[in-house]
């Protein structure tokens, strides 16, 4: 894991024998949604308009049949505090 622009980025592997060359190598970045559209791609769904997924299918930049990036950009909110816990109260007697 790695720290890049104030987020953290964590290097994703995959394996599709037969489809993608056991050589390639992307440096964009991408994000958890886009695993589901591109698994939903990979088993052939194609019409995926009507799930409204917020990912992007990743299918056409593995098969080099798109160039760049497949976000223009992404989002997302998190915090980098430190958990607050509550200790519980006791129930019954001491």
């Amino acid at each position: 894991m790695r720290r890049r622009h104030s987020v953290i980025a964590v290097p994703f592997l995959m394996q599709w024998k037969g489809q993608v060359p056991g050589d390639t190598v992307s440096t964009q970045p991408v994000i958890q949604m886009d695993l589901h559209a591109t698994a939903l791609s990979a088993a052939g769904i194609r019409d995926q308009q009507a799930l409204k997924l917020d990912g992007v299918d990743l299918v056409p930049y593995l098969k080099d049949q798109k160039k760049g990036s497949p976000h223009e950009a992404l989002y997302w909110r998190a915090t980098l505090e430190e958990p607050r816990w509550i200790p519980a109260r006791r129930r019954g007697p001491r």
